[in-house]
């Protein structure tokens, strides 16, 4: 739980900039709805619900608090709401999985994102966060079985968002750069595909 907040004060949203970088996944890597979409150590965020409204997501979490208040936010019937750490084991066939802001205290990155993408299929596709705390990314690229088809500028809200495949290299050279990105709304987000 949040440190200085009372449980009533969660309160599960959507991200306008978050769900235009969906979007642009989407658009950019011609996904078609309805996908089985995993949101692992999801928080509070609500995006993926606007941005694949056809699709069946799975938020999961660990804090009973958050678990509550996505309840509470009324995300309609192909919105599951699981109160665990990572994927379900009947969970099965995902599309998409989102690893943001997956930390699950005393785990590796590593093995969170090993056991998070275990259900994912062949051709599925990871966002990832690249930044100090939840570096999922790095830990992505170190997997033989992903590789890295692109990535996710978002910036100030004032500018747009951009989606970059560039040069594969060129990509991985900045996944490896300083990693001290303060927040999952700043900064790159990367995309994976499972091979």
């Amino acid at each position: 739980m949040i440190e200085g907040r009372v449980p009533n004060e969660f309160i599960a949203r959507s991200n306008e900039r978050v769900v235009a970088e969906y979007q642009t996944v989407s658009r950019e890597l011609d996904l078609q709805e309805p996908l089985h979409i995993a949101n692992p150590a999801c928080g509070l965020d609500t995006s993926l619900s606007v941005a694949f409204p056809q699709s069946p997501i799975y938020y999961i979490d660990t804090d009973p608090h958050v678990v509550s208040a996505l309840q509470r936010a009324n995300l309609g019937p192909l919105a599951h709401i699981i109160h665990g750490s990572l994927i379900d084991e009947h969970v099965e066939d995902i599309d998409l999985v989102v690893l943001r802001s997956a930390i699950i205290p005393g785990v590796k990155q590593s093995e969170v994102v090993s056991a998070a993408t275990q259900t994912l299929k062949s051709d599925g596709i990871v966002v990832a966060s690249h930044y100090a705390m939840a570096d999922t990314a790095k830990a992505l690229e170190r997997m033989r079985e992903f590789s890295l088809v692109g990535r996710i500028s978002s910036g100030t809200p004032q500018q747009s968002v951009h989606f970059d495949r560039g040069d594969v290299r060129s990509l991985a050279k900045s996944l490896r750069r300083d990693s001290s990105i303060p927040s999952q709304f700043g900064g790159v987000t990367f995309i994976f595909r499972k091979r």
